[in-house]
């Protein structure tokens, strides 16, 4: 489903008053705005304010920092954040793919 039958839809189910008691935002832009008008601003917004993540807060500083061909710091976790080590002072997620545990941490969201 993208986004212009998203909005169609929640707004049915609005109508339909599917929406009660759920946690969904039921008013999706005013009610004279289109569905094609809606994903616009939202994605003029997101534009404008874009997620700051760790990566993107460590590359402010380090600009020059390696980026693996998946768009991910190449700084395994294990070795900044002891949340990521072991008593032995190692990887705690040995079970993980190194991938994915770059991409969870770097692409957390920060302040």
């Amino acid at each position: 489903m993208d986004a212009i039958e998203f909005v169609k839809q929640l707004r049915r189910m609005d109508e339909k008053g599917a929406m009660k008691n759920r946690f969904i935002y039921p008013c999706v832009g005013r009610e004279t705005d289109s569905p094609e008008e809606v994903v616009a601003e939202v994605e003029e917004w997101a534009k404008m304010n874009p997620r700051k993540t760790r990566q993107s807060a460590l590359l402010e500083q380090y600009p020059e920092a390696r980026i693996g061909d998946d768009g991910v710091l190449q700084i395994y976790p294990c070795l900044i954040s002891a949340s990521h080590r072991n008593a032995r002072g190692n990887c705690s997620t040995m079970k993980r793919a190194c991938s994915d545990c770059l991409r969870e941490f770097w692409m957390q969201e920060v302040e």
